[in-house]
């Protein structure tokens, strides 16, 4: 049967196609990577909520990382259902991970600075990326996709496009 890594690549190419965000595709691939490296060679059909659980177990992420994997393998698994590649899906049953919702703390403006002026001396390629996270609240994958011709200098403007954002 199919093997776990070629529903891997069957479902990052039908991603592609419905033109997901490059970030995205990005994401999902390092997920299936993951398990692959673990589990691509044994056949879709032989994964079970409990052999996924435990692979899940030992990846050594809890909170939202886990909830990613969560529903990270509960969409490959779905497209395997769709394509009438499994009857169901091993992953349908993972309960999401229930979390106080918290603000995230902002760093310290000492902290910033340190940070800058350490990327400035080592990866100075880093630091406009840096700086429209810090100073303009982007998410890497947002900050990623800009190109100097979202920053409007003069009026201090800077456009997130929908391409690059969530």
């Amino acid at each position: 049967g199919l093997t776990v890594e070629e529903l891997g690549k069957r479902w990052l190419a039908k991603l592609k196609a419905q033109k997901c965000r490059p970030m995205t595709i990005r994401e999902r691939g390092y997920k299936v990577a993951k398990l692959n490296a673990a589990m691509g060679k044994l056949p879709v059909l032989s994964m079970t909520r409990d052999r996924l659980e435990t692979w899940l177990g030992g990846l050594g992420v809890a909170g939202a990382t886990w909830d990613t994997y969560r529903r990270f393998l509960r969409a490959m698994f779905q497209y395997a259902v769709k394509n009438n590649i499994v009857e169901y899906n091993p992953a349908a049953a993972f309960d999401p991970v229930r979390q106080d919702e918290v603000l995230p703390q902002a760093m310290s403006v000492g902290a910033v600075e340190s940070i800058m002026r350490t990327v400035q001396q080592y990866a100075p390629i880093m630091v406009p990326t840096l700086a429209v996270q810090f100073f303009g609240g982007c998410r890497p994958g947002e900050a990623l996709g800009m190109d100097w011709s979202a920053i409007d200098f003069k009026q201090k403007i800077m456009r997130v496009l929908p391409e690059t954002s969530k």
